[in-house]
């Protein structure tokens, strides 16, 4: 499932387990002159972040984790999490947009922070999200307003309705163990991302879009984007793979233009020509940029071969 062209994070996530959550203040410290240093806090929203058991009792199961992580390429690729720690008690649905929860005080809190999502789940129906718009306080109840319809049924005593947190892995280091054969249990760290909220939900998140090519007499054309789908962008596909770059390195000195760029190791990745042997044809490279809601307007960031492929993990690719 995608929420704002985001994947949702919809794994069994196993509750009953201890799941830390953990909120960070970002005090900076400050140093004025030759006097004592002070700390004040420079941050708009407290980060929170989230520590959880994750349950994978097929291979299936296991398979579509291991996509799903593989396509979070880095640590910067957010995708939405939904805490059942921050559930909410339905007592009655009014309409596809209006519902009644028990009062919690979301009427007062609901528009602290950037979190005004909502991640609705039950047994035999299709998930869904939606933003809330309004909470209006009825006393035992309180009656909430979400920005797009969703199934009546979903607005049942017997659906979970969390808050839908946009996050991205903590770490870029995975761990878990096999408890039973075709049974894996992943342990999962996320921290939420509160400035990118609105980015997401206006689409002007940045998209990068990869273009490898090489010249006759081989003429064949590689497109990849580093985003969580697969992106079309003035009628050509750009494939969904595990692939970022750095900084461009400039010069003032007239020298070429330089940038690393990463992509997780696959024999069909142009990359791979490189190895063991470098390729004996100069690979063209161009990286742009567009935005979610205007896939047709590139911007060229960067033009130029590959240079040299290391070999890893990953493999990077030196560019001028």
């Amino acid at each position: 499932m995608t929420y704002l062209g985001r994947p949702v994070f919809d794994f069994p996530v196993n509750w009953a387990k201890p799941a830390n959550k953990s909120f960070t203040y970002d005090l900076k410290e400050v140093s004025l002159g030759f006097g004592a240093a002070f700390f004040t806090s420079l941050q708009a929203h407290v980060v929170q972040g989230w520590q959880f058991q994750v349950d994978l009792t097929d291979g299936t199961q296991i398979e579509s984790f291991d996509a799903f992580t593989g396509a979070l390429f880095g640590r910067v690729f957010g995708f939405w999490f939904p805490a059942p720690m921050e559930g909410m008690k339905v007592t009655a649905s009014v309409d596809t947009t209006h519902f009644d929860i028990k009062a919690q005080g979301l009427a007062g809190t609901w528009q602290d922070h950037p979190d005004v999502y909502l991640f609705f789940a039950r047994d035999g129906y299709a998930s869904a999200a939606a933003k809330i718009t309004n909470v209006v306080d009825n006393g035992a109840t309180e009656r909430v307003t979400i920005n797009a319809a969703v199934n009546v049924n979903l607005l049942h005593a017997s659906a979970m309705v969390s808050r839908l947190h946009y996050v991205r892995l903590a770490s870029d280091e995975e761990s878990g163990e096999f408890p039973a054969q075709n049974w894996q249990t992943r342990f999962v760290k996320v921290v939420e991302l509160p400035k990118e909220y609105a980015a997401v939900e206006t689409g002007q998140q940045k998209i990068f879009l990869y273009h490898f090519w090489a010249n006759y007499p081989i003429g064949v054309h590689w497109y990849y984007t580093g985003f969580a789908a697969n992106v079309v962008s003035n009628n050509v596909l750009y494939t969904k793979f595990g692939i970022e770059h750095g900084g461009i390195t400039q010069s003032t000195k007239g020298d070429a233009e330089k940038i690393k760029i990463e992509a997780k190791a696959d024999a069909n990745h142009p990359f791979s020509l490189y190895l063991p042997l470098p390729f004996p044809r100069p690979l063209n490279v161009e990286v742009s940029e567009v935005d979610y809601s205007a896939l047709d307007t590139q911007t060229r960031l960067f033009t130029g071969q590959v240079r040299t492929v290391e070999p890893g993990e990953t493999l990077t690719a030196q560019c001028d």
